[in-house]
């Protein structure tokens, strides 16, 4: 029996490294279309816990619910340290008080940006709020898979570095800027264990930060751009590295439109290879629009989600999204298999929205077929039907009955048709919140 592994994306532009202001407007609509892209979506919870832009827009009542409203539902998911990776005798139980251990093992054994990273007093707050969600719903966090035993980030970077020129590096429009002086000194870190600690030292620091294995990672790279050229290109290159790798890790995309982080490039094992592709390979990635910002995020919009993601259309997105760009040379047709999808399945999320948000009584569909069996006798047959209404003594009986009509019918129908209209409006506002994100990457093997 074939398994099939679920869709999944890192929300990896949470990372603060990377992070731009400009998603802000749009992060609770994104994570309304996140969970109808993908099976599940997930959230480093080291992203979530040192993006202070973040922390303050969630620690809002209102949006608090509705982010907690979504966890609950396992829509979307923290993925967390495991349990064995926090010592003994610390103040914070990783089972009872999940986030706020978590924040206390960054603050004390890892980095910020290279730097020591403390909390402030609103960040602990949230922490404090959080950490009883993710204790009583499981379904809201996993633990992430596995550290392998090698340091694959250094493995990686490592391979890109050495290999620049046939990675045609120097031509990259980005890594391009990247100082020779500052490319050599991190395949040297790379390359031997110790030797971004004796920089370090050497270079004058006052404090150097070493992780639980003190190896060469992410958080020592930081420390070290303070004493080498071209730090911006470093930062966006370790930061790109890091992102993949563990994608790659969790076997999962990761979000790259919305932050500074950038399609490594590609590198064929042969020259014929090369020969077989074009200039540049282009990297499907379907993700949330700008358009996603008006997309409306209300109370009870996990239990909309989960009725959709239950759908056959759900389902036939899921399928497309599993097999988009497979096809080589047949980019347009898989775009417009794409929007067909989606557009199936935003009529079924508008349609459970609306069932949800203004719920229609027996009353209210009673309401509604009254009127328009009134309209149509009156405009064919040139009856007028009123209900039946207790009003006496009227100096103008037609006027009068219609206006008590109008009072004692107006609320059913007013509420009925602002559902039965709502739906068009969602569906519109939904079609244009999701796309196709094309990135191209940079091919390179040394041509003969």
């Amino acid at each position: 029996m074939t398994t099939i592994a679920p869709s999944r994306i890192i929300l990896t532009h949470w990372n603060a490294g990377v992070f731009q202001a400009a998603v802000l407007p749009r992060l609770l609509p994104e994570l309304v279309i996140y969970p109808l892209l993908y099976e599940e979506v997930l959230i480093r919870e080291e992203d979530l816990l040192t993006n202070r832009a973040i922390v303050n827009l969630l620690s809002i009542d209102e949006n608090f619910t509705l982010f907690t409203e979504l966890l609950s539902a396992g829509l979307i998911k923290l993925l967390r340290l495991p349990l064995t990776a926090y010592p003994g005798g610390r103040r914070f139980d990783p089972i009872r008080l999940p986030v706020s251990a978590r924040a206390e093992e960054h603050a004390l054994r890892r980095t910020y940006k290279g730097r020591p990273w403390r909390p402030t007093q609103a960040q602990w707050r949230f922490f404090d709020r959080l950490d009883d969600v993710i204790a009583r719903h499981p379904e809201a966090s996993r633990f992430h898979a596995p550290f392998p035993e090698s340091n694959t980030f250094a493995t990686q970077l490592a391979e890109l570095l050495e290999n620049r020129e046939a990675y045609s590096v120097g031509a990259h429009p980005v890594f391009s800027r990247l100082s020779p002086v500052t490319a050599d000194a991190l395949l040297r870190f790379c390359n031997e264990p110790e030797a971004w600690q004796r920089f370090l030292r050497d270079s004058g620091s006052r404090t150097v930060l070493v992780g639980p294995d003190g190896r060469f990672f992410r958080s020592a790279a930081y420390q070290c751009f303070d004493f080498l050229p071209t730090p911006r290109a470093a930062r966006r290159l370790v930061e790109s590295v890091y992102a993949a790798t563990y994608c790659d890790r969790e076997a999962s995309d990761g979000r790259y439109g919305g932050s500074e982080l950038i399609e490594l490039p590609y590198r064929f094992a042969s020259q014929s290879e090369r020969d077989l592709a074009e200039e540049g390979l282009v990297r499907i990635e379907v993700a949330p629009t700008e358009a996603a910002a008006g997309i409306a995020v209300v109370p009870g919009i996990a239990r909309v989600l989960l009725e959709t993601r239950a759908s056959a259309a759900f389902r036939q997105l899921q399928e497309v999204v599993r097999h988009l760009g497979e096809v080589p040379d047949n980019a347009l047709p898989t775009e417009s298999t794409f929007r067909s999808a989606w557009q199936d399945l935003c009529a079924t999320y508008s349609n459970n929205l609306m069932a949800t948000l203004t719920p229609l009584s027996r009353r209210d569909t009673a309401w509604v077929r009254y009127g328009v069996y009134a309209y149509l006798a009156s405009r064919v047959l040139g009856y007028v039907i009123l209900p039946e209404v207790h009003v006496v003594d009227l100096p103008v009986v037609e006027d009068a009955a219609i206006i008590a009509g109008i009072e004692h019918m107006g609320p059913g129908l007013l509420r009925s048709f602002r559902g039965l209209l709502g739906i068009p409006r969602t569906h519109r506002s939904m079609l244009g919140a999701a796309g196709i994100r094309c990135s191209r990457v940079h091919l390179n093997v040394r041509r003969m």
